[in-house]
């Protein structure tokens, strides 16, 4: 049935691949292992029909990505420094704060080198055109023997880590800390104590890749 419905979607977007107007490219990718383009108009759209799986081998073409209740857009047009949602939802994700420091050639969006946010970094998705993204050698942090391994930025942006005493989630970046999303079970708790506490017993952090600042009670009990 998957075969059929693939065959399907083929057949009826074939006049959407290999697109002589270049603005209209959306991504390249291989369909049927041939390297071809899929046109702009059957991204994160139902053009072709509700029987639509994907155009492309790798099925990169149905990465969407629903941002905000006005704004759905492929993975690749996010985090590229150019605003496709009007609300910048496709900009202002969390995912952008942390990206990598080398740069691919995305298969969709900007024909151009990106950085990538490190959270597409071995996701068993090949972001970029050479797959660079799920080759293990990007630099990293942490071990598994406290579960704090993660990709960083790079070799000198090793940062200490909050980690989470409850649920599933087992540490969460200072930036993502005191964010209104209780990740850690703890979190939210641990914020609301620490907006009492006064000057003396508060040390400031750097964090994120935009240099954001924020009062770390370093007295706290779990940080």
């Amino acid at each position: 049935k998957q075969w059929y419905q693939r065959r399907v979607a083929i057949t009826a977007g074939i006049d959407q691949t290999n697109c002589s107007d270049t603005a209209k490219v959306g991504l390249t990718c291989r369909i049927n292992g041939a390297l071809s383009t899929v046109s702009n108009n059957v991204i994160c759209n139902t053009y072709i029909s509700q029987n639509y799986t994907s155009l492309c081998d790798d099925a990169i073409d149905t990465q969407c990505q629903a941002l905000s209740p006005s704004c759905t857009v492929h993975k690749h047009l996010m985090c590229d420094n150019e605003t496709n949602c009007e609300d910048r939802s496709d900009e202002d994700n969390s995912i952008c704060e942390s990206m990598t420091e080398a740069t691919c050639l995305r298969k969709g969006g900007r024909r151009v080198n990106l950085t990538i946010p490190l959270s597409w970094l071995s996701d068993g998705i090949e972001d970029c055109m050479d797959g660079i993204d799920e080759k293990g050698t990007w630099p990293s942090c942490g071990s598994n023997a406290n579960e704090t391994w993660r990709y960083v930025t790079n070799s000198t942006s090793c940062e200490d880590v909050f980690l989470c005493w409850h649920g599933a989630t087992k540490f969460i970046e200072f930036h993502e800390l005191c964010d209104g999303f209780d990740s850690c079970g703890n979190e939210n708790m641990v914020c609301q104590k620490a907006g009492h506490r006064t000057a003396e017993v508060v040390t400031t952090a750097l964090v994120g890749t935009h240099g954001s600042e924020k009062l770390i009670f370093y007295c706290l009990k779990g940080l």
